[in-house]
């Protein structure tokens, strides 16, 4: 079945209705029979019955991020009163560096265009956090929001609809997200102040800038080649 844009890989309803809906067309179109007969009849109905089912899947996963983005920012809004009457309070500001992070997220997966520039305002305010070398704890969350939005910015990469130059630009973001996580991490672990726990984090943050990198520097990728 023809699809504009890949399909998110969190959406596995979506995924298997494709797959049944691809299944059901190659077994009708490889019937020898005549149409009309009750075996083509009913592979018409299979078909028809798996691409309902593609909608229903691709609609249900669409309203489901809608609602996410809403109560994201209905979140995001509660945390900017509360950050704004207390700026110094640093619990306060990852409750909005969070919001803000989701938010980027969700609209890079049903609204790309509108994606950049939200993730941009959020790696503006984690990049200006400033966190005590020896808070082991906030700067490990700091490090996993660091990961998110690399995460966010290699989706919005991927994106088939994106120009190479978009394209390129949203990788080099993302090795800049994935680089400074690893960097936490690797501070942490220097200071002996990564909980046993967190011990593959390290290790984890390190491959990801290792992966954005080799995604970046790839021979003919799309961000490798030049913009018409």
């Amino acid at each position: 079945m023809y699809l504009v844009e890949p399909i998110p890989e969190d959406n596995t309803g979506l995924q298997e209705a494709v797959a049944a809906h691809d299944a059901a067309l190659a077994a009708r179109n490889a019937m020898t029979v005549r149409s009309g007969t009750p075996e083509t009849i009913a592979a018409h109905r299979r078909v028809n019955a798996a691409h309902a089912a593609v909608r229903a899947a691709h609609t249900t996963y669409f309203e489901l991020n809608r609602w996410q983005m809403a109560a994201y920012r209905q979140a995001m809004a509660m945390a900017i009163v509360e950050y704004r009457a207390d700026p110094a309070n640093l619990y306060k500001r990852l409750q909005l560096m969070e919001s803000q992070n989701k938010i980027c997220g969700v609209l890079g997966r049903i609204t790309p265009k509108e994606a950049e520039p939200e993730c941009a305002r959020a790696a503006r305010f984690m990049n200006a956090t400033v966190l005590e070398p020896t808070n082991a704890g906030y700067r490990g969350y700091l490090a996993g929001q660091y990961s998110e939005m690399g995460q966010a910015y290699d989706s919005l990469a991927s994106r088939p609809s994106v120009s190479r130059a978009d394209a390129r630009s949203f990788q080099q973001a993302a090795l800049d997200m994935y680089r400074r996580s690893s960097e936490i991490w690797t501070d942490l672990r220097d200071r002996r102040l990564v909980n046993p726990t967190d011990t593959a984090r390290v290790s984890a943050a390190a491959l990801a800038v290792s992966r954005a990198e080799a995604a970046l520097n790839a021979p003919g990728s799309r961000s490798d080649r030049p913009s018409p």
